[in-house]
């Protein structure tokens, strides 16, 4: 078997990434090759495995998969001991500390997220202002953050 050059794992079926300079690395998973080989945002530091935007407006940070539901996740998250904590998704290899560096970072790094399973939304000091609908920019919708000590209740 073939050891993954990233995370060291001896894989059955592992694959070769060959450049035109002639220089290889064997991986294990998508997720281990886009480890090395996918650009970094310079805003967040997550890999970017798509495109990146910049509009007349500001940076809108489109660095994976790290905010499903914005409303759920960072205007009145659910099951969340700090009101000032965003909401993980717990869908990630890394631990759930990393996931919320993640948010926070994409959070501070733009004018703008745009989640892969959501609509966009303006963002200002890591704080969610309005949500976007298929355009950015385009109309914007203000939002109202609850938290726990706000509204006195605890979602369920």
């Amino acid at each position: 078997m073939t050891v993954c050059d990233t995370c060291g794992n001896d894989y059955d079926k592992p694959f070769t990434v060959t450049w035109s300079d002639g220089r290889s690395a064997t991986f294990d998973s998508v997720e281990c090759a886009a480890a090395q080989l996918a650009p970094e945002c310079n805003h967040c530091g997550c890999r970017i495995l798509g495109h990146g935007i910049e509009t007349d407006e500001g940076i809108a940070c489109i660095c994976g998969d790290i905010i499903y539901h914005v409303h759920d996740s960072l205007i009145d998250p659910f099951h969340v001991g700090l009101a000032s904590e965003p909401q993980v998704t717990g869908n990630h290899g890394n631990s759930k500390r990393h996931e919320k560096a993640a948010i926070k970072k994409a959070l501070n790094s733009g004018t703008f997220v745009i989640p892969i399973h959501d609509y966009p939304a303006r963002v200002e000091h890591g704080r969610i202002l309005s949500r976007l609908g298929d355009s950015i920019p385009g109309p914007e919708t203000p939002v109202d953050h609850r938290t726990v000590s706000e509204s006195r209740t605890v979602a369920h």
